[in-house]
């Protein structure tokens, strides 16, 4: 452009007025320019603050080129600093779990072939080797000739979600175990509630009747079987209350045991049925030690014993033990009865079901509740038997160091 001559004041004056006026004119369009660049880029920090309050990161790939770029989220979804590593589409697939790795590239396969949108759940490992669980969705943008150009996909942390889900699931699980549980529960309490109290009410009801008529030999017959009912109610009651105590206490204190000390309670509560059934039993001269809680250890002790006094042998032979073993110090009280099945010890320990035929005079709580206490202290209990061989009985503890 060929500038004008410039002859007089005048001339040059209108000439810087027109410059200025083009001037003014660059620098308003220079102006919007940058209004218009941080517009942008505010736009973006509230997207990227956005994607981080939700845990939600994008992604894009080009398709012919295969460049990639991550959102800041879509990189800490992954467990990586932003721009700590390059983005690829390799990269996207080897941080998806292995077995849900054919699962997402079918997904994006299909998006590219037939341009619907893809929904696919998935867990990802991060470099920790921490897992989280991904929302994946995405879809194929095309060119102004209907071919794919880029691929454009986001991730949701829905690790929160998904463990909620699994704990809402256990707790469902949980309780209808604990509803199945309860309704057992309650049929066996009133079993073996029934006939001691019926047993009573009879009594009662025969004194009652004919008392006049009975000799003393009859009457003293009558109240023995009202004491021992009343004896075996309160057996259960007490079974009871265990139980109760077992449901409800959650932190326990474990302490070293004296198991001699603890045998020699339960022998001297059974000491009735010991006399009565004149049983012998074998002790060991001294305990291997190991930690518990010994009012509920005492307990086991009590349900062993007393069992393998009443489905031992006539007189029954009792011999009660301890051995070292991998998983601590495991206990046994060994019997001389009539021995079990496979199939009779596998029930024993179900909860609140009744031993087998030859066992049936016996309630259905005892070893129902030995499992819970055992399962509550962290330890196991057990059942070694054999037809005619007489049957051991055991529970293992942690061994004291």
């Amino acid at each position: 452009m060929v500038s004008k001559r410039i002859e007089t004041v005048e001339q040059l004056a209108e000439e810087l007025d027109n410059l200025y006026k083009r001037l003014s004119k660059f620098e308003s369009v220079d102006k919007e320019k940058r209004k218009a660049e941080k517009a942008l880029i505010d736009s973006q920090a509230r997207m990227s603050k956005a994607e981080e309050v939700a845990h939600f990161g994008s992604w894009q790939m080009n398709v012919a080129t295969g460049e990639t770029k991550w959102s800041d989220e879509f990189y800490r979804i992954c467990g990586l600093k932003p721009g700590s590593v390059k983005p690829s589409g390799e990269e996207v697939f080897n941080r998806i779990h292995p077995e849900d790795r054919q699962k997402a590239v079918e997904a994006i396969k299909n998006a590219i072939k037939t341009g619907e949108k893809y929904n696919v759940e998935s867990r990802i490992i991060r470099p920790d080797g921490l897992l989280r669980y991904v929302l994946s969705t995405g879809q194929v943008s095309y060119d102004v000739d209907n071919k794919p150009e880029y691929l454009i996909g986001s991730y949701f942390d829905i690790t929160e979600h998904k463990q909620t889900e699994e704990a809402l699931r256990k707790y469902t699980t949980e309780l209808e175990a604990s509803n199945a549980e309860l309704d057992a529960f309650a049929h066996t309490v009133a079993h073996d509630l029934k006939n001691p109290v019926n047993v009573v009410l009879g009594a009662a009801q025969q004194l009652q009747e004919n008392l006049k008529d009975m000799t003393f030999k009859e009457i003293s017959e009558m109240l023995n079987l009202v004491s021992w009912s009343a004896l075996k109610m309160t057996s259960i009651i007490n079974e009871l209350l265990l139980l109760a105590s077992v449901r409800k206490m959650d932190d326990v204190v474990l302490k070293e045991l004296d198991m001699k000390l603890i045998v020699s309670n339960v022998i001297n509560r059974l000491n009735n049925e010991i006399n009565y059934s004149r049983v012998e039993i074998k002790k060991p001269n001294s305990w291997i030690r190991s930690v518990s809680y010994a009012p509920w250890i005492e307990e086991v002790w009590s349900n062993y014993i007393s069992n393998a006094i009443k489905y031992g042998g006539k007189p029954p032979k009792l011999e009660i033990g301890a051995d070292e073993v991998e998983k601590g110090v495991k206990y046994w009280v060994r019997d001389n009865g009539s021995g079990l099945t496979k199939e009779q010890a596998s029930t024993l320990f179900t909860s609140f079901t009744r031993h087998h035929e030859l066992r049936a005079q016996g309630d259905g709580l005892g070893l129902s509740i030995v499992k819970r206490i055992l399962d509550k202290l962290g330890g196991e209990v057990g059942v070694e038997s054999e037809p005619g061989k007489g049957s051991l009985f055991y529970f293992i503890l942690p061994k004291k160091d």
